[in-house]
């Protein structure tokens, strides 16, 4: 038999008439508002703390597979990614070694180039330097021939002179 609103107002009219209304008022405040069959026993309870413990541990080892796996994931990309770094960082580094060398070549070449044009440079100004003492020291020497040609005949004609 099914217990609806309609069953559980009658009955408590019955008890209302049999026990009085405070004593039906308060068995009918005892009695389940649905059937028995709908209310949880302990023994209910125990399986569905039993059942939800069993769905628990599962899910805890589950979660503990899936992140050990990610874990192995995790250091296998690291440990990828340490290589490709490594890698790149002795590309790089060839790279710029390489670069010195050229650089350094370079710059030997430059300087050597810079002081072969100063070799040149300060070989053209001694020989310029050269010329123009030689020429100075010829001026001072046509000078001095001259001077000491017109002391010699300013001395022969003083001397002519003079008694």
């Amino acid at each position: 038999m099914t217990v609806d609103d309609h069953t559980r107002l009658n009955l408590h009219r019955r008890l209302e008439s049999v026990l009085g209304p405070e004593e039906a008022n308060t068995l009918m405040a005892h009695l389940p508002p649905v059937t028995w069959h709908e209310v949880a026993t302990k023994r209910d309870i125990d399986a569905l703390a039993a059942a939800t413990k069993r769905d628990l541990d599962a899910h805890a080892v589950a979660t503990k597979r899936d992140l050990d796996a990610h874990a192995v994931a995790t250091k296998r990309n690291l440990d990828a990614h340490a290589v490709a770094t490594k890698r790149n960082l002795d590309a790089l580094a060839a790279t710029t070694k390489r670069d010195i060398d050229t650089l350094a070549v370079t710059t030997k070449r430059d300087i050597d180039g810079l002081g072969a044009e100063l070799r040149s440079e300060l070989q053209v100004a001694t020989l310029t330097m050269r010329a123009e003492f030689v020429e100075a020291s010829s001026r001072q020497i046509k000078w001095l021939v001259t001077f000491a040609a017109a002391w010699s005949t300013l001395l022969v004609t003083a001397v002519r002179i003079l008694p």
